[in-house]
């Protein structure tokens, strides 16, 4: 499924005017004229505005610990690989 032409021309004379809260409203009531996908997405994007206004700086701060840790693992794993790789190579020399 497509957008269909009508809408996205309106969706786009809106942007373009930059009223965000209008923007929200024609999303709103359009909604089930656009590909699921695109409702996937809009219905994401209004969830995670609600869940950043709502819990702001800790969730933030959530994401930004989770994802220095994840980092951190993946350093790990690299570092382990390399570790493998050169014991594999001292192995073949032997």
């Amino acid at each position: 499924m497509v957008i269909p032409e009508n809408i996205l021309r309106e969706l786009i004379a809106l942007i373009k005017q930059g009223d965000e809260t209008r923007v929200r409203e024609f999303l709103i009531s359009n909604i089930k004229e656009l590909p699921q996908k695109t409702q996937d997405a809009i219905i994401t994007a209004f969830l995670e505005e609600a869940l950043l206004k709502e819990n702001g700086d800790s969730l933030i701060s959530d994401f930004r610990g989770q994802g220095i840790g994840l980092a951190k693992a993946i350093e790990r794993e690299a570092d382990e690989l390399e570790r493998q790789i050169k014991l594999a190579e001292i192995k073949k020399q032997i």
